[in-house]
């Protein structure tokens, strides 16, 4: 019996101690545990921790800058009040989340289904958003609707927050200003070149908070105010600008083109004062109407033969280089180019018999600018091509003018030196695809007697607190032909429109110097050329004798029996010139001037 009792006690014993040992191992684990916590991983912890605690510390936007006209009085960009809601769905019963869904639906006219689903996300804050529609902030009357539906004590989880949303003027100027999408990231045009003047600097509040979101210190523990974004003052004219929107309107209808591009340009320091393309989408609505088809600024971005225009270059290299023979003879028709196995000829079938070179650029001949090319030589031809601000036809590609926009395109070329045909073909604009921008800036070296001036759309920068001009864009101009050749080219110019081709074009009262172009459209798979397909166009300057401004005017496809440039584009430009001279309140002439 002691015997048992004996063993029992021990066993007794035994277990105490195992049971201490034990207890004894979890102690030292916990305190050694501890120990590592506050020593090793202390920095670490402490970092994840402060990512909890600092968790949906809100940002505090910056206004972001807005957009005027050269007037300054124009706003076409600005930042309005607006707000944002947001739900807590752990603060929703199963049993409301039907109602709220389908009040909210009403409130914000998002689905119903698409909110549902936001409201069921338990523990994770939902915004309330559709950002395919562009529901992403609502009006000052949505948010007055919304506290009314508080004060009923309905909406329970669902909450408010000020912010602010970019507004335009109208759907127009869209390629040219660009937009916010529904990252509020730009998408083209002056919002995305000038972001960072546009976009300032958000600021931030940061404070500690527990896990229950409870702020754990009284004050914030850092607070950095926003910095708003700089104002912008375009070379836009916003009067001009409307009209031409207007006019290439009209234009698409009457000639069911397949698009259309037009700029303004002041020649003598490269302000654009209108640029326009169709087909296009409405800024207000950028989100669902935005696509990449109407989305492209066909002014940079599209490059294309630019056909009898382009003779504009080659006229000026032959008078500088004193190739240019104006009286001289040559017979117009046909002329057959080495390398070629059809003749090239003029667009009047049969041509005009002999026929000066000076009437050959009145009648914009083909044969007279094969034969001027050739006086030239190939490397004058390039030489003035690349001084014309096109870059080095031998490359494969050309120089871009480094207008303020995205996606400039440059040009594309035969990537090597010509043989005869390609020399003849380019000296009268075929066979070689420029863009509508660089071909702005070439004649507007003609009209302002012989200067390369670069295009910019930004002409101030404006300090939005003090409303101060901090910044000025500078003027950057080269001297490419002397001033006589210069003068030279816009007499003959001011010929096409009384006699040639051009006649379209002029402006009662204010003398239109310019040059028609018709250029048939390549087919990509094929290389050759498609029938009856044609992207026409004009390009000229007014006064003659003292340019104001140039304008560019060109359609893709149009439709009638008789398309060119002189039917098509040259009534647009001439239209363009007309208020372009009234809103700049250039007098008009009574007589035909002499050109200086």
């Amino acid at each position: 019996m002691q015997t048992t009792e004996k063993q029992t006690g021990k066993r007794s014993k035994f277990r105490s101690l195992i049971i201490g040992l034990i207890l004894l191992a979890l102690l030292m684990g916990v305190t050694f545990r501890l120990l590592w916590i506050q020593t090793v991983d202390s920095s670490k912890l402490t970092k994840e921790a402060e990512k909890i605690w600092n968790n949906n510390n809100p940002v505090l936007k910056a206004k972001r800058g807005t957009i005027y006209d050269r007037s300054k009085n124009y706003v076409m960009a600005w930042e309005e009040p607006a707000y944002f809601f947001t739900a807590d769905p752990s603060q929703l019963k199963e049993k409301d989340i039907d109602k709220t869904a389908t009040q909210l639906s009403s409130l914000l006219e998002i689905s119903k289904e698409n909110l549902t689903g936001l409201l069921r996300k338990k523990g994770k804050y939902a915004e309330l958003r559709d950002r395919e529609a562009g529901k992403i902030y609502f009006s000052k009357e949505v948010y007055a609707n919304y506290l009314r539906l508080k004060q009923k004590k309905e909406l329970k989880g669902i909450y408010a927050y000020k912010t602010t949303q970019r507004q335009y003027t109208e759907a127009g100027s869209a390629h040219l200003l660009g937009f916010l999408n529904s990252e509020e990231k730009p998408v083209g045009g002056i919002e995305s070149t000038y972001q960072n003047l546009l976009h300032g600097q958000d600021g931030y509040v940061k404070y500690k908070k527990a896990a229950n979101g409870m702020m754990i210190t009284d004050g914030p523990e850092s607070y950095k105010p926003p910095i708003d974004g700089k104002d912008l003052v375009l070379t836009i004219d916003a009067s001009i600008q409307s009209h031409v929107e207007k006019v290439l309107d009209q234009a698409m209808k009457q000639y069911e083109a397949k698009g259309a591009t037009a700029i303004v340009a002041d020649p003598s320091n490269g302000e654009i004062l209108a640029m326009v393309n169709r087909p296009t989408f409405d800024l207000r609505k950028a989100s669902s109407t935005y696509d990449e088809e109407n989305g492209r600024n066909i002014a940079v971005q599209s490059q294309f033969e630019p056909g009898s225009t382009f003779k504009i270059v080659t006229l000026a290299a032959a008078i500088e280089e004193g190739k240019f023979e104006a009286e001289s003879t040559y017979t117009s028709g046909c002329i057959q180019v080495s390398g070629l196995n059809n003749p090239i000829c003029d667009w009047k079938k049969g041509g005009w018999g002999d026929i000066s070179y000076r009437e050959g650029v009145i009648q914009s001949s083909n044969v007279g600018f094969v034969k001027l090319g050739e006086r030239l030589g190939a490397e004058n031809l390039y030489k003035y091509i690349d001084r014309f601000g096109f870059g080095r036809i031998t490359d494969r590609t050309g120089r871009k003018t480094g207008i303020d926009l995205p996606g400039e395109a440059s040009g594309f070329y035969f990537g090597r030196e010509l043989v005869a045909s390609e020399l003849a073909t380019t000296a009268f604009g075929q066979g070689i695809a420029v863009t509508p921008i660089q071909q702005v800036q070439a004649v507007g070296s003609i009209a302002n007697g012989g200067n390369l001036v670069k295009p910019h759309l930004l002409k101030e920068v404006i300090d939005p607190k003090t409303k101060k001009t901090v910044e000025e864009t500078a003027i950057e101009k080269q001297q490419i032909i002397r001033p006589e050749t210069a003068t030279q080219v816009k007499q003959i110019l001011r010929d096409v429109i009384k006699n040639g081709t051009g006649q379209k074009a002029d402006a009662p009262g204010y003398r239109v110097a310019g040059k028609t172009g018709t250029a048939q459209k390549p087919d990509t798979k094929s290389g050759k050329y498609l029938p009856n397909t044609y992207i026409t166009s004009f390009i000229g300057f007014a006064p003659a004798d003292n340019p104001k401004v140039v304008v560019y005017v060109a359609l893709d496809e149009p439709k009638g029996a008789e398309a060119s440039g002189g039917s098509t584009a040259a009534p647009i430009a001439k239209d363009i010139i007309q208020q372009t001279m009234q809103v700049l309140r250039v007098p008009s002439l009574g007589t035909e001037p002499e050109i200086k």
